[in-house]
């Protein structure tokens, strides 16, 4: 299946056997999405002080919490 950037499904396989598909994205739709907007308003500058300092980088997800999964 081949999605375009705005979700809308351009071309697919319609078979259950090995094949594939191919589609044509035109730049214009790239450049219309939304992510392309948020690239583009990117301010490093404002930020590199932040990003630029020493942290411990942690990730606490619930349900990798091993100590409180007693069984």
């Amino acid at each position: 299946m081949i999605v375009d950037p705005f979700g809308n499904v351009i071309a697919e396989c319609r078979s259950f056997e090995d094949g594939f598909v191919t589609a044509t994205i035109s730049p214009e739709k790239l450049t219309l999405a939304g992510g392309n907007r948020y690239i583009q308003a990117r301010r490093p500058e404002l930020y590199k002080d932040i990003i630029g300092q020493h942290h411990k980088a942690e990730q606490k997800v619930a349900w990798l919490d091993t100590d409180n999964n007693k069984d």
